[in-house]
């Protein structure tokens, strides 16, 4: 990028998210949906899902949901997985079965990932587990989310044992094969790779034989939220839980991290984009809760990131005003749900 362009978007990005700046878009929804607007099509597209083809950001992002579900009670040993929005490679689904699952179903809106990316992930994640890396933290990936108790290698839940057992050689060979195969769901000795993109049914993964059903700020994309949901429930076993982390900020389409919420539909209708990482369903924390629980999950915990900043109550559009002072703040949470 021409160095005068990069100083000129970084003066202007200072300028938007200026208290100041903030203040009048917030009090003005279609203004802001027009300064919004022309942002995102001067951002452009992303060209690539986040760093989800990186090992360590798989690596991270597996450990801290197994440390929140061993921190809850729940089982981080799981032999069937499910990951919705795996992105660029099936690496964090891929840790989960090099510490020991034997199943994985990796279930996307858009195909993204292919066996190349995923195998180019493979041997960091070996060396990470085999040596008990520290789980990459804030100072590496300040953004993401949750946030466990410690950084440390969960030697609990992955002992040496259970290391050996999970990256054997012969084992090895099988998940290989399993990608190198076409990530197709074929049987390779014990081990099996699904990757369905785009999914459309919940056949695609058998009835109640899931341990874990979990994504990494997906959920806010998902349009079909409740029949998601739905899919969840029957893909899981007595006892099997969902491990979701949800983003609820606004994307890009307000300067306000929870500025989406002030737009009427029709000024909301005219910020929606396609494009899986410019619509968001706007749903908050309360609603996934809810959500989940109609379909026969309980509730183990909700772990916020709450923020004082952002708008306020008096300028939320009719059709949120209904919003808990929780959800308002809440700016993510992990949900942990186990099916009954």
């Amino acid at each position: 990028m021409n160095p005068l362009i990069g100083s000129a978007k970084r003066l202007g990005r200072s300028f938007l998210y200026s208290r100041p700046t903030r203040v009048v878009l917030r009090r003005n929804p279609a203004l802001s949906s027009a300064v919004m607007r022309a942002v995102l099509r001067l951002d452009g597209e992303r060209a690539n899902t986040g760093f989800s083809d990186e090992a360590r950001y798989c690596y991270s992002v597996w450990m801290r949901h197994m440390v929140m579900a061993a921190a809850h009670g729940l089982n981080a040993e799981p032999g069937a997985i499910v990951e919705l929005g795996p992105g660029d490679s099936l690496g964090i689904g891929l840790c989960g079965m090099l510490c020991g699952a034997d199943r994985l179903y990796s279930l996307d809106a858009f195909r993204y990932a292919n066996g190349e990316r995923t195998l180019a992930v493979l041997d960091g994640l070996v060396e990470l587990i085999s040596s008990g890396a520290k789980i990459p933290g804030r100072d590496e990936y300040p953004d993401v989310k949750p946030i466990p108790a410690s950084f440390e290698f969960p030697a609990a839940i992955l002992s040496p044992e259970r290391r050996e057992r999970a990256l054997h050689p012969d084992r090895l060979r099988r998940v290989r094969a399993a990608i190198a195969g076409g990530m197709d769901g074929a049987d390779h000795e014990g081990v099996s790779i699904r990757y369905a993109a785009p999914w459309e049914d919940a056949s695609v993964v058998p009835t109640g034989t899931a341990d874990l059903v979990f994504s990494q700020a997906v959920m806010e994309h998902v349009r079909e939220l409740d029949a998601t949901y739905a899919a969840t429930a029957v893909w899981l076993r007595r006892g099997g839980f969902v491990s979701h982390q949800v983003d609820f900020r606004s994307h890009g389409t307000s300067a306000d991290w929870n500025g989406h919420w002030i737009y009427p539909e029709e000024v909301w209708n005219q910020l929606e984009n396609e494009k899986v990482y410019r619509w968001i369903n706007r749903q908050p924390c309360s609603a996934h809760v809810a959500l989940l629980e109609g379909h026969g999950l309980r509730t183990v915990a909700t772990v916020p990131v709450v923020s004082s900043d952002g708008i306020e109550r008096g300028q939320l559009a009719s059709r949120w005003r209904h919003l808990s002072d929780d959800d308002l703040r809440c700016q993510a949470a992990l949900i942990l749900a186990v099916k009954q």
